[in-house]
């Protein structure tokens, strides 16, 4: 199981590749169903460029070059509110993603294929961490401890 490193600031967290690869791809949706907010550069950038790395399998090394994108506080309010707004729709999911929302993922990735439709709370958790790492709340480093890496304790975050 390839995993990558999310980092901002000097902190960040390991996370399960498929995981973060599932969480980006949603991200982007997110970003594109928000009709209302003005094209900016930020935007741009990250659809596309996180859709890429949501897609290509970038297996262990998937980078989000978080300390190149937030340039300003205006940069990492907007994050966060795509990352709250992402974790409502989560919710809304119930237990599973559902599956032709699995298959839109599945169909975009050559890398991503689920044996079954992942748990919600396993991908909600990849917006639990990078909402605590852009608030400064994260104080890990890559070679920090993984213990929060084993499903027993990535399902208690």
């Amino acid at each position: 199981m390839a995993t990558s490193f999310v980092e901002y600031n000097g902190n960040g967290f390991w996370c399960n590749d498929a995981y973060l690869e599932t969480w980006l791809y949603l991200f982007v949706k997110e970003i594109e169903n928000k009709e209302t907010q003005p094209k900016s550069a930020l935007r741009d950038r990250i659809v596309t460029e996180w859709y890429l790395a949501a897609t290509v399998g970038f297996v262990g090394c998937i980078n989000l070059d978080l300390d190149n994108i937030i340039n300003s506080d205006d940069d990492r309010n907007f994050l966060l509110t795509i990352t709250s707004d992402l974790h409502e729709r989560l919710v809304r999911f119930g237990k599973r993603i559902p599956e032709n929302i699995i298959a839109d993922i599945e169909n975009s990735s050559p890398g991503i294929k689920w044996a079954q439709a992942p748990l919600v709370n396993s991908i909600a958790k990849v917006g639990v961490l990078f909402k605590q790492l852009l608030k400064g709340d994260l104080n890990l480093k890559s070679t920090s401890s993984l213990d929060y890496l084993k499903p027993e304790a990535w399902n208690r975050i």
